[in-house]
């Protein structure tokens, strides 16, 4: 078996070996033409007899923790072929990833994954992420007025990037394992984080020459809208709260004048069949009390469950803790599990 990095000229042979996952190839090739971290020599492929039978690719990111910013392979698209299936090709692959985020200098390693005990083998803990079902009021009744005087429409990337970007910065940025994200990081990921349609809305204050305050990036996530992403000036809680409430009332068949209310993407939202109610919006809140707090003193509820397919790796052990001042690895585990830490779905891979 040959096992090795990729060369540029096997990135189609790579994506069609992918396709053959859930019949989609484009959503891998978003990731490998749109990322601007791609690098050949991180795609890992092996071969028997000259034929590509496995794949896994390091997607290159850096995460904050604790007021720093560390390197973190993000492990991702490992896939063997059907035919080729328990000879081992796998366990090579995660072997030479390992080695791989070595050699690069990689510091901590994330990934995601049902198969939970493959990954513990090769160092990778299952770290619980919490995920929260935002409903409405028991009685399906929602509040008479808007918390806020709000004005939304959506994100437009050449007029409202940099303004985003820098409401990321500040909320996201306070929060253990969120990414660091710069302009060409941006760009890229409005591309191939749609997974493929993303209702993407920015909300201001209705007051005249207001700067945008909030937004949140929607995606439809099987039977059930799943908000993947959202921030807010530290002031515009208000905005934000006022932000989910439409959202929801439009997932609950409840639509509310706005240009949401026939805007083509709010598919995404509505119920999927005539007469029934989706249960609520997925997303993540458990890291904002205060967010939470407000959300609860308006009769929505918020129940939650663990994603428990999250897994991180300490790869350079000793440079992290010393950086970090912990004393063991266990505190580093505590870090990224903390309620303090936050991974939105947008950054999956």
């Amino acid at each position: 078996m040959e096992l090795r990095s990729a060369r540029f000229d096997e990135r189609d042979e790579v994506l069609d070996l992918l396709a053959l996952w859930y019949g989609d190839r484009n959503f891998f090739a978003r990731y490998n033409h749109n990322d601007p971290s791609f690098r050949d020599a991180l795609c890992l492929v092996a071969r028997i007899d000259g034929r590509l039978v496995g794949t896994a690719q390091i997607f290159d990111r850096r995460i904050r923790l604790c007021g720093r910013s560390f390197s973190a392979a993000g492990l991702g698209s490992v896939f063997v072929h059907p035919d080729y299936r328990g000879r081992g090709i796998g366990s090579s692959l995660l072997s030479l990833a390992v080695a791989t985020m070595e050699r690069e200098g990689f510091e901590v390693s994330l990934l995601f994954s049902d198969r939970i005990d493959f990954y513990q083998r090769f160092g990778w803990r299952s770290v619980p992420r919490t995920i929260t079902i935002l409903s409405p009021p028991k009685d399906g009744s929602f509040p008479d007025s808007p918390v806020a005087n709000v004005v939304f429409r959506r994100f437009d990337a050449e007029a409202d990037l940099a303004r985003v970007s820098a409401i990321y910065d500040r909320y996201s940025g306070q929060f253990n394992t969120s990414i660091v994200r710069d302009l060409p990081y941006w760009r890229g990921n409005l591309v191939y984080a749609g997974n493929p349609e993303e209702l993407f809305v920015v909300a201001r204050s209705a007051e005249l020459n207001s700067p945008l305050a909030a937004y949140a990036r929607i995606i439809r996530y099987f039977e059930l809208p799943l908000v993947m992403e959202y921030g807010y000036e530290p002031d515009a809680r208000h905005i934000m709260v006022s932000l989910f409430e439409h959202l929801l009332a439009l997932a609950c068949g409840r639509a509310r004048e706005s240009f949401l209310a026939c805007d083509p993407l709010a598919s995404l939202l509505l119920p999927t069949n005539e007469g029934s109610a989706a249960a609520g919006l997925l997303t993540q809140t458990a890291h904002d009390p205060p967010l939470e707090a407000d959300l609860r003193q308006r009769g929505f509820s918020l129940t939650y469950y663990a994603d428990n397919n999250y897994m991180w790796r300490l790869v350079d052990s000793a440079r992290v803790l010393k950086s970090l001042g912990f004393a063991s690895e266990r505190d580093f585990f505590a870090a990224v599990s903390s309620r303090n830490a936050l991974f939105w779905t947008a950054d999956r891979f």
